[in-house]
């Protein structure tokens, strides 16, 4: 079973987990929308959770740059994250199934760019 996870703009800005610090937390960007966990150079958004989940500042996967936790892991708008690694038993950490996250973690959408029309009053 496939699950799609459709973040639209107003419920990428919705935070699962509030980090404390959100001003020193470190940055995780996911560059693919592929369901992955590999050396590949891209960072998927279950790579950019277990990386998150580990707390660790030295980074799980060559795409993710890992810094000090607490971390904000960026998604890009209107993208669609399809889940199609299957579900193991047992496993909580993230790598299989569904997206464990078990850390703190603010979810935040890349900022649109300033319109270049002006606003009317």
């Amino acid at each position: 079973m496939r699950l799609r996870i459709v973040l639209a703009a107003a419920a990428a800005t919705l935070t699962c987990l509030l980090s404390a610090s959100a001003a020193s937390a470190a940055t995780l960007t996911v560059t693919t929308t592929n369901d992955e966990t590999n050396q590949n150079g891209l960072c998927s958004l279950r790579e950019a959770i277990v990386q998150a989940n580990s707390g660790s500042a030295v980074p799980l996967y060559s795409g993710c740059k890992a810094g000090p936790a607490p971390y904000t892991i960026n998604l890009a708008k209107n993208a669609v994250y399809t889940l199609t690694i299957g579900p193991a038993l047992g496993e909580n950490e993230g790598m299989a199934g569904d997206l464990d996250v078990s850390s703190q973690v603010q979810p935040e959408r890349k900022q649109r760019r300033p319109s270049r029309r002006p606003e009317r009053l």
